[in-house]
């Protein structure tokens, strides 16, 4: 899945999820796209054959169900809200840890075509910062049958239960 976030959003994320492998814009790093109309920027993306992650929700809903009648594709929503998901600098790590596990579930180009996702937080984040080591390692301590595994090696990132 290739995303973009929109403008409010911190193109650290971006970056964040870039670095971790993704393919991922922000409107913000893309000056053709800053100002563009909430139209104008789901045309594009679907052009694009990207997902767009918005907090817009009372734009771009009705965009997409116009879409939807009048047969025409997308390359899916994912809206997040203010409420569970604030966008701060402290919560920079939320967000890449929470798309990063919403990527990984839908991997494939058209994993959301014509869909919409709500983001929401994980349940084990640690100082509001993704560090899957210490998740991980959390995660293990307490029960969980296995650590998840590094998304680049597919080895575990805890090896054994401390």
């Amino acid at each position: 899945m290739r995303l973009c976030l929109d403008e409010p959003y911190s193109p650290q994320i971006a970056s964040d999820l870039r670095d971790a492998g993704f393919d991922v814009v922000s409107v913000k790093e893309r000056p053709e796209l800053v100002g563009m109309s909430d139209a104008e920027l789901l045309a594009t993306m679907t052009a694009e054959r990207r997902a767009l992650v918005t907090e817009n929700v009372g734009d771009f809903a009705p965009l997409v169900g116009q879409r939807a009648a009048d047969g025409d594709a997308f390359f899916g929503i994912i809206y997040s809200a203010n409420r569970t998901m604030p966008r701060s600098k402290a919560t920079i790590g939320r967000y890449v840890a929470a798309l990063t596990r919403l990527m990984e579930r839908f991997p494939d180009e058209d994993g959301l075509i014509d869909r919409v996702e709500w983001l929401r937080p994980l349940a084990n984040t640690c100082s509001e910062e993704y560090f899957p080591r210490a998740v991980n390692a959390a995660a293990w301590r307490h029960g969980g049958s296995k650590p998840w595994p590094d998304r680049r090696s597919g080895k575990p990132l805890v090896d054994s239960k401390p």
